[in-house]
């Protein structure tokens, strides 16, 4: 069939039109690359350091340490390695009351003697006593519990004990206890004490304790 003036004006046409598609193509292909050039370098950017192109990522200009190598057993966690304590509201965090001595005790009358207020989580809580006579105290018995109602010995929380320790009229005979951790999960803010008792005659006994608790996850 003889090609017309027309025919030759379509196929000029459409070859016109395909080099601008390839030249379109080409064009994306080489955007396409470039960009993703720049998301793997700021994937693979160091923490802590920037980079031109990077410079709205967040993750970037991030100050987190990271560790150099993540563990490689399951269960093994990399601890820190300064003297430095968890804060508020992480995982290690500690709430203790610090060693405080009582005034004189009042024979067979429990005393809530300190306490400490923990936030919501998962904490175990644990307690010391020490308790201080004199060679005029004549003593039989000595108590101790953990428990969310002040001056009650006989409420020990979930997962601990009351510590009782009962001796003939003995004189001048102190006395320590401790409380092994126990769990405690709370949903809300709860303050705990550390209630003690103690059974003489004489002169008054004190009491030295600590009450403590660190957040387990």
């Amino acid at each position: 069939m003889p090609i017309t003036m027309m025919d030759g004006c379509y196929n000029a046409t459409f070859a016109q039109a395909m080099r601008k598609c390839l030249f379109v193509l080409l064009f994306a292909l080489v955007c396409c690359s470039s960009a993703w050039a720049q998301g793997n370098q700021c994937r693979t950017a160091t923490v802590g350091t920037s980079s031109p192109n990077c410079a709205s990522e967040a993750f970037v200009t991030d100050t987190v340490p990271v560790p150099a190598a993540l563990p490689t057993a399951i269960g093994q966690l990399p601890g820190v390695t300064t003297n430095t304590a968890a804060n508020a509201g992480n995982v290690g965090q500690v709430i203790t009351s610090g060693a405080i001595t009582t005034g004189s005790l009042t024979s067979g009358s429990p005393v809530a003697a300190t306490s400490i207020p923990l936030t919501p989580g998962d904490w175990d809580i644990s307690a010391e006593v020490e308790f201080n006579t004199s060679g005029g105290t004549t003593v039989t018995d000595w108590y101790s519990s953990i428990s969310t109602t002040s001056a009650s010995i006989a409420a020990p929380i979930t997962g601990s004990l009351i510590l009782h320790e009962r001796v003939a009229a003995m004189n001048d005979h102190s006395n320590a206890q401790t409380h092994m951790p126990a769990q405690v999960l709370l949903a809300s803010p709860t303050t705990y004490f550390f209630n003690i008792e103690s059974v003489f005659t004489g002169t008054a006994t004190t009491a030295t304790v600590i009450l403590r608790a660190r957040r387990m996850r």
